[in-house]
């Protein structure tokens, strides 16, 4: 076959698909940080700082979100369950925690909603 898993059993073509577009959806702001660095003032200057803040960012809000979920959860539920980020969440404000989670998801979506407005009238 030509894709095989180190721990057995098979992978579709459907599974590769579903790899790819789930990493494209990861990468997908660098398509929106082409559209605003058109508005920067001074991109040379302004655009490296606004990367590694960002970054800073991100790697700071993983770092204590991890701890979270360590501090909540045992680390084998850790290691074990497919979705961490919604048991934690459920442990910790009780069944309704599922609606928080689809807004979150939500909140993600309008991104591509709101960017297409504003290069509209940037341009």
């Amino acid at each position: 076959p030509p894709f095989e898993p180190i721990g057995g059993g098979g992978t579709t073509f459907g599974d590769v698909g579903m790899a790819v577009f789930s990493a494209l959806w990861a990468y997908d702001g660098w398509n929106g940080l082409n559209y605003i660095v058109g508005a920067l003032r001074d991109p040379a200057r302004t655009l490296p700082r606004c990367v590694a803040h960002g970054m800073s960012c991100v790697i700071g809000a993983i770092l204590v979100v991890n701890v979270a979920f360590l501090l909540v959860l045992p680390p084998d539920v850790v290691a074990s369950d497919k979705a961490v980020a919604l048991t934690t969440a459920t442990e910790v404000f009780g069944s309704s925690a599922i609606y928080g989670m689809a807004a979150a998801t939500g909140g993600r979506m309008r991104k591509d909603v709101w960017i297409v407005p504003y290069v509209a009238t940037a341009v």
